[in-house]
């Protein structure tokens, strides 16, 4: 079967479990959500794998399969299988919230984080800049590591008050 067919495939089978993991714990179709969510969450994730397609042939081929069973170190396999089952709580949660009315959101908030699912900076960003990219997930802890980087971090995340310069600058 040739690369464009098993991607429309994979990206089929991801369209309709993911409308199941949304649809079946909501009880109905009339989720106005859930049909936005989707319909981001699909045209984003499309978007980005047409463009990574075109900028870079070669690279859905390496990207096709991806999960746990794409993983080859022990660790990695849990750190996939812990991040996939996470994902599909999150929305599983959140459709049962407007089944069972457990809070009350409004509208525009459902709106923003729309907002976000599509504008989703970082994961463009990532998947743009890297050319050798994978299904794979590597943590490159301490070889990689550089004060640009902790700085970085520390600066974002922790902000110190009335200092002009971070702790490792």
């Amino acid at each position: 079967m040739n690369l464009a067919i098993r991607t429309l495939k994979s990206a089929l089978v991801g369209l309709l479990v993911l409308a199941v993991i949304i649809f079946v714990p909501a009880g109905t179709l009339a989720y106005w959500q859930g049909w936005t969510f989707l319909i981001v969450f699909t045209l984003s994730t499309n978007i980005i794998g047409i463009y990574l397609a075109l900028r870079n042939p070669a690279l859905p081929e390496r990207r096709i399969k991806a999960g746990p069973g794409a993983e080859t170190r022990p660790a990695q396999k849990i750190i996939i299988t812990l991040a996939f089952a996470g994902a599909i709580a999150l929305v599983i949660v959140s459709v049962l919230d407007y089944r069972f009315g457990w809070s009350h959101v409004p509208a525009w908030i459902s709106v923003l984080g729309n907002l976000l699912v599509a504008l989703c900076p970082d994961c463009r960003w990532t998947n743009r800049q890297s050319k050798i990219r994978t299904a794979k997930v590597f943590f490159p802890v301490a070889e990689h590591r550089t004060e640009s980087v902790q700085r970085f971090r520390i600066d974002t995340v922790f902000k110190p008050r009335g200092r002009a310069k971070s702790a490792l600058a």
